[in-house]
């Protein structure tokens, strides 16, 4: 199994802890897809890593596309290459709205976890 977890940049400890905890409980054989950015994708990286899950880091290609377009198209990839998608949303975070709906545009089973300031 290969699940993407992506989320805000602007993580908080709340945020931090959901991560670690559903990060934890994944199947043994689960492999972890994450965007490379700071906060809830560098955290799941992290922790994936600690609990001995194979990490996949997908980062944006600036120097293949428009620094506003990059992340967008890094999030199509990662939407194409997981069997589910997990995403930590702090509400108004457009770079996770985007994961969101490129997970559901491809018919990915996604979980988002929503919070506000």
């Amino acid at each position: 199994m290969r699940v993407c977890i992506a989320g805000s940049r602007d993580a908080n400890g709340a945020m931090y802890q959901e991560v670690a905890s559903y990060v934890a409980h994944l199947p043994p054989d689960a492999e972890v897809v994450h965007g490379g950015a700071g906060g809830v994708d560098a955290w799941a990286g992290h922790v994936a890593e600690q609990c001995g899950h194979p990490v996949i880091p997908v980062r944006p290609e600036y120097e293949r596309y428009p620094p506003k377009v990059a992340p967008l198209w890094r999030n199509e990839k990662m939407a194409g290459m997981v069997d589910h998608c997990v995403v930590f949303w702090r509400y108004g975070s457009r770079g996770s709205e985007n994961m969101i709906a490129n997970a559901y545009a491809l018919g990915v089973p996604v979980e988002v976890y929503v919070y506000e300031d």
